[in-house]
C-alpha cells in the first residue's frame, strides 16, 4: 500500500514542528557542561509534553486494506461510507478529512471535507454534497469538480485494482476557509496545527463484464 502521512510541518508538538523537536533534543542529548575545567556527563532531555498520536478511523462497510463495496463507488449509489474514530487529543478543536486514490504517481483527490467539529466521533453513510454541512463542516472541491464526496471510480483497465486512503486529522483550531476551496488550500492553512492522524485503506476494482 501506497500510504500518505501528512507532511512534517504538519505535526505539531505542543505548538512546535515535530522536526524541530528532534533537532532540539539531539541537540540537548550531545551538549556537554565544563565547570572548573571538568566535564559532565551529557544531559537527555525531558521528553515533549505532548506527541502525535494515531487515531483509530474504522468504518463498518469494510476493513482496513479491504474491498470498498461498490455502493461506495461510482459504480453504486457513489455515496460516502459510514466512518468513524477514537483516540482524539482532548485539544482537537476541528477534523479535516481526506480521501485520495494513491495508486499512481499523483494522488487523485476524491474528498475534501474540513471544520469537522471536535465533538465528532463518525460520519453517517451519504454525507450530503455541497459546500456547507448542517454541522457546521464545510467540503472543498474534489479532483472530479464535485463540492462533496466522490466515489472510487479507476480509470484503470477493468481486473486492475486501485488503492484508497482516508486520512482524518484532528487540528488544534478550525480553518478559515470557504466552502469549496481544493486541498493545497486546506494543506497550506492546517500546517502547523495538526495534533494527531489517522488512516484507513481500501482498494477497489471495476467489476468485470458477465461472460
Amino acid at each position: 500500500m501506497n500510504r500518505r502521512w501528512p507532511p512534517i510541518e504538519w505535526l505539531k508538538v505542543a505548538g512546535t514542528p515535530v522536526l524541530w523537536i528532534a533537532a532540539l533534543s539531539l541537540a540537548a542529548c550531545s551538549m556537554t557542561s565544563t565547570v572548573s575545567g571538568a566535564t559532565t556527563a551529557p544531559t537527555a532531555a525531558a521528553p515533549p509534553t505532548e506527541v502525535p498520536m494515531t487515531i483509530s478511523l474504522t468504518s463498518t462497510a469494510f476493513h482496513a486494506g479491504e474491498s470498498i463495496p461498490a455502493r461506495y463507488t461510482c459504480s453504486g449509489a457513489n455515496v460516502s461510507p459510514p466512518l468513524a474514530w477514537s483516540n482524539v487529543p482532548t485539544r482537537t478543536a476541528s477534523f479535516v478529512l481526506l480521501m485520495e486514490d494513491v495508486t499512481g504517481a499523483n494522488d487523485f483527490i476524491h474528498w475534501v471535507l474540513f471544520n469537522v467539529p471536535a465533538n465528532t466521533r463518525s460520519l453517517p453513510s451519504g454525507v450530503p454534497q455541497g459546500g456547507q454541512l448542517a454541522t457546521g463542516a464545510r467540503q472543498g472541491t474534489d479532483d472530479a469538480g464535485v463540492v462533496g464526496y466522490y466515489g472510487p471510480c479507476p480509470a484503470l483497465p477493468k481486473g486492475a485494482t486501485d488503492q484508497y486512503l482516508f486520512t482524518l486529522y484532528a487540528l488544534d483550531t478550525t480553518l478559515n476557509l470557504q466552502p469549496g476551496v481544493i486541498k493545497p488550500a486546506v494543506v497550506d492553512a492546517a500546517s502547523g496545527h495538526v495534533l494527531a492522524t489517522g488512516q484507513l485503506e481500501g482498494t477497489y476494482m471495476l467489476p468485470q463484464p458477465a461472460g
